[in-house]
């Protein structure tokens, strides 16, 4: 009986100390995910060691916890700009929050869902998730997380041109970001729309906008410093002002270097020129430069290898330059930002079975229609063969009496043969005059900064002069535009030599606005592809 007890005594405390041993554990894991949901928006790294200190998802309790543990993970990845090793289970997220009330985590959850994963490269579901995370931030007041949905939406209308939803995203930006209170955000809001008012050709309202960053410059972290720094040189540059250009971008670059502020620097070195700290500097900017910046600093170069009279290594940056903007632009193609902002925006919800129903009767119409042309042109064909096997006979019998009357008439007609060949020798030497006033025009314009309209025929000779260097250039000209008069083509020629509107105003004498139509003209003039 005694033995009974004992045994009975210790299965019953071992039980007890299995159970006691589980429910640590869970305790454990369970204080360990929340403190790194605590730290992960600021210290995403402190949150990854804490996340790793959880043995398994088999120690979290229940589908609240895992959800969490699901979203804290990329969160903390994509923050720390690692691979996304849970994004496949971001939608599980989104729909466990959705139902449990969870409004704060349902925007997390929506947000880094659009941001990672399947969705980030298709733009339907991004934009989808994007405007859904705006509607729940906006209901419940996430301030943090509507400014964070402004601020994508406007660098995703950045990526693919649409500049003024870019402008419109990056004001909402700065005032969600003024509301929030927090200098980082705040710089990158100004930072943002001062950019698309740059691209918009909106030089001195970028100004403006970038120096309200500086009162807080000091507040932020070398990155955003140096970003915000490297912003406000570069609108000074662009409005012509050199010197605050060059104290700006020089604050900068001993902050922390930038590819678009060594760019702009090397520029303004070339100008003034101390050639080499400027070659050096492009080359530094070449080596860590996103897209973009490496094709404006690729034309920078070439300009300045053209004005050596290095036209072989000016063609090869110039090509390079082409072939990474014809490589963004086929990248963009595809793209259907707009198209869907419009259609949240305006709440265009069209259901996907009609518009599939619709698009499968428009095609078997189309495939009717092409079978119905197919066979009238076979038809056709049939019939014109026939009549052109009928007269066959005939036209060979003409062939052979126009020949022997050729035969016939080629000694009576040597003089006009000579004649003929004279006139294309005259042509050959006109051209080659035309060469050499094109290059001594180039190299008076490389000079003295002025079109020499002294010399006769000076624009035509410059415009011939580059298309023999640029053959590739100037064949691209004829094919994506309808017309060209001798005056567009003349912009065309200094704009791909890497000329600025102000240098090109100066060059032609005439004023900077008038550079500015004729190059809104040339953009309206392109043909539709």
């Amino acid at each position: 009986m005694l033995n009974a007890l004992t045994i009975r005594l210790i299965v019953t405390v071992t039980v007890a100390v299995q159970f006691l041993c589980a429910c640590s554990g869970s305790l454990r894991s369970g204080e360990l995910l929340a403190q790194a949901d605590g730290v992960v928006e600021n210290n995403p790294d402190s949150a990854l060691v804490l996340l790793r200190q959880i043995g398994s998802t088999e120690e979290l309790q229940g589908d609240d916890e895992r959800a969490l543990y699901y979203l804290v993970l990329t969160q903390a990845q994509y923050k720390c700009y690692k691979p996304t090793t849970a994004d496949s289970l971001m939608p599980f997220c989104v729909s466990h929050f959705a139902s449990s009330g969870d409004s704060y985590n349902h925007v997390r959850a929506l947000y880094y869902n659009a941001v990672t994963g399947r969705p980030s490269r298709n733009p339907d579901e991004a934009i989808n998730l994007l405007k859904e995370c705006e509607r729940v931030a906006t209901s419940t007041g996430n301030l943090l997380y509507l400014l964070k949905v402004y601020e994508l939406l406007g660098n995703l209308n950045d990526d693919v041109g649409n500049y003024r939803l870019n402008l419109k995203y990056a004001k909402l930006f700065f005032d969600k970001s003024k509301e929030y209170g927090n200098p980082y955000y705040m710089a990158h809001a100004i930072s943002n729309v001062a950019r698309a008012y740059a691209l918009l050709e909106h030089g001195d309202s970028a100004l403006v906008c970038i120096k309200q960053a500086l009162p807080i410059v000091n507040r932020l972290d070398s990155d955003t410093k140096a970003l915000i720094l490297a912003n406000v040189g570069i609108c000074y540059h662009e409005n012509g002002d050199d010197a605050n250009a060059k104290r700006y971008l020089l604050w900068s670059l001993r902050v922390k270097p930038r590819d678009n502020a060594l760019k702009v620097l090397a520029d303004i070195y070339n100008k003034e020129g101390k050639h080499a700290e400027a070659e050096a500097l492009w080359q530094r900017a070449l080596a860590m430069s996103d897209p973009p910046t490496r094709i404006s600093t690729l034309k920078s170069m070439a300009a300045y290898q053209a004005s050596l009279g290095d036209y072989r290594k000016a063609y090869a940056s110039r090509s390079e330059a082409a072939h990474l903007s014809d490589s963004i632009g086929k990248a963009m193609q595809d793209s259907r930002v707009t198209e869907l902002q419009l259609q949240y925006d305006h709440q265009l919800h069209v259901s996907k079975y009609y518009r599939l129903a619709f698009w499968g009767v428009v095609a078997v119409v189309a495939l009717a229609v092409a079978a119905s042309l197919v066979a009238v042109a076979f038809r056709h064909y049939v019939r014109m063969a026939k009549v052109s096997m009928q007269d066959k006979d005939a036209q060979l019998e003409d062939v052979r009496k126009r020949y022997g009357e050729l035969e016939a008439l080629h000694s009576s007609d040597a003089a006009k043969l000579e004649e003929l060949v004279r006139l294309f020798s005259d042509l050959g030497a006109s051209t080659m005059k035309l060469m050499a006033t094109g290059k001594a025009v180039c190299e008076e314009i490389q000079t003295k900064g002025r079109m020499p309209y002294s010399m006769p025929d000076a624009e035509k000779g410059f415009i011939l002069y580059f298309a023999v260097q640029n053959p590739d250039v100037f064949n691209g000209w004829l094919v994506a535009y309808d017309k060209l008069t001798l005056s567009d083509m003349l912009f065309l020629v200094f704009d791909a030599m890497g000329y600025t509107v102000k240098e090109i105003s100066a060059i032609l004498c005439i004023s900077e606005g008038a550079v500015r139509t004729r190059k809104y003209r040339l953009n309206k003039s392109k043909k539709k592809r």
